[in-house]
């Protein structure tokens, strides 16, 4: 479950000001808890009513309405992030020193190229 679905689950409920999934520090690895803040006090206690104790990925979610501010959202380091980023790899055929744009019989040629290599 991630803060997309977090938002989604309780939005329709009323207007929020933020929902986000609370990590481990330095993790990619969800504590289990989410926080979300709505901008009216009166639905942050219809979502309690309305989903206390429904199951979510499996769990009975536990609901608490506060009157406090929710702290602000943590996630994994950005070192961590960067690292679980999806990676873009370049086919070793292509030259370092490629023009920004290619005529038919270049792109022809670098085909060729990036077959023979692979």
């Amino acid at each position: 479950v991630g803060n997309a679905d977090i938002y989604q689950l309780f939005a329709p409920v009323g207007k929020l000001k933020r929902a986000y999934v609370v990590y481990e520090q330095g993790s990619a690895k969800s504590t289990g808890v989410a926080h979300v803040v709505f901008e009216r006090g009166s639905d942050a206690r219809a979502a309690v009513d309305q989903y206390h104790g429904v199951e979510l990925d499996g769990r009975p979610m536990s609901l608490n309405a506060t009157t406090t501010s929710a702290p602000e959202p943590t996630g994994p380091s950005p070192a961590l992030a960067a690292r679980l980023a999806p990676r873009r790899s370049t086919p070793s055929a292509v030259p370092a020193n490629r023009p920004a744009t290619l005529d038919a019989e270049m792109l022809d040629q670098e085909l060729e190229a990036y077959r023979a290599s692979n």
